[in-house]
């Protein structure tokens, strides 16, 4: 369901029990299914997926060609795009995107102090992400 000041809109589908809320935007031929949510300032556009029981929030965008799902979070002010995957269900290594690093930088300024993505946890000293 879309509720508050949400927008859905282009093409794209918000579907199943996923939610839309507070003041986020899914335009273009993005897709919201499953038991997502995304909330607050987040925008998902392009071909973007969210699905399962993944989250987007604050002002994280997700586009391009990017998929967020299983237990994926996605906030403050990071960016998933390209083709990156994320998947809090793959507890793998190589399963990292390769814009992991983006989406670790984004998050530098951030009250987050640590992050799990993909089943490998970061954890931030003075000015960089580092394994935990």
């Amino acid at each position: 369901w879309v509720s508050g000041r949400a927008w859905v809109s282009g093409d794209a589908i918000v579907s199943g029990n996923a939610r839309v809320y507070e003041n986020a935007l899914v335009y273009e031929n993005a897709y919201v299914f499953g038991n997502a949510v995304v909330f607050g300032n987040a925008e998902v556009f392009g071909n973007a997926e969210v699905s399962g029981h993944a989250q987007v929030f604050e002002n994280a965008v997700v586009f391009g060609n990017a998929e967020v799902s299983g237990t994926a979070v996605v906030s403050w002010h990071a960016a998933a795009f390209g083709n990156t995957r994320l998947s809090g269900d793959a507890p793998t290594p190589e399963a990292i995107p390769s814009d992991a690093a983006k989406i670790l930088e984004n998050l530098l300024d951030s009250p987050v102090e640590s992050l799990t993505m993909d089943g490998i946890t970061y954890k931030k000293t003075a000015a960089k992400w580092e394994r935990a």
